[in-house]
């Protein structure tokens, strides 16, 4: 069933479906707000949103599918992602779940299908390697906790840093 970006109950059971999961699967990610889901939902990274799909069981929530069609670049690319619910992992919906993305990716005549992973996710690994999957890139995840950070050493690296560059300018922008 595809998500209703306007359907402040579908995001909310829809965030808290894949907070749950990520809490189980990778629980240093960072926790996903409705307002992400929301935003993801509307208007995506660049304004074509992804489309957000939910796998029923009975009407339970079994299940999440979010697919990205570039639009602008990379038109040979449908990126996706899916969370099954960890305690009905290992009976086949994931197969299922899989075959029908690539199915939709390759009705839309995309030729890649691109889906991340936590890297230490060694059943999510195996699960896409076992269907030909292999390992395209990887990410590095840095987190900052603005509370933690030392404001009198960003003071001092940016008194040094500005001594060598003369010719710069830095400049904060608000975002709009």
């Amino acid at each position: 069933m595809d998500v209703d970006p306007g359907d402040e109950a579908q995001l909310e059971a829809l965030t808290r479906f894949v907070d749950r999961a990520r809490v189980h699967d990778d629980p240093d990610a960072f926790a996903l707000t409705l307002e992400d889901t929301r935003n993801d939902a509307r208007y995506g990274g660049d304004l074509h949103p992804a489309r957000h799909c939910l796998v029923l069981d009975d009407g339970v929530l079994v299940g999440h599918v979010w697919m990205h069609v570039p639009h602008l670049d990379n038109l040979h690319l449908v990126e996706a992602g899916i969370t099954i619910d960890p305690d009905r992992r290992g009976r086949g919906l994931g197969s299922r779940v899989l075959a029908e993305v690539e199915r939709r990716t390759r009705s839309l005549g995309r030729t890649t299908l691109w889906i991340g992973t936590a890297d230490d996710a060694e059943a999510t690994k195996g699960f896409l390697g076992r269907r030909g999957f292999a390992l395209a890139t990887r990410d590095a995840r840095r987190h900052q906790r603005l509370a933690l950070v030392d404001a009198g050493e960003v003071d001092r690296l940016e008194r040094e840093a500005a001594e060598h560059a003369r010719d710069y300018v830095v400049e904060r922008l608000q975002p709009p």
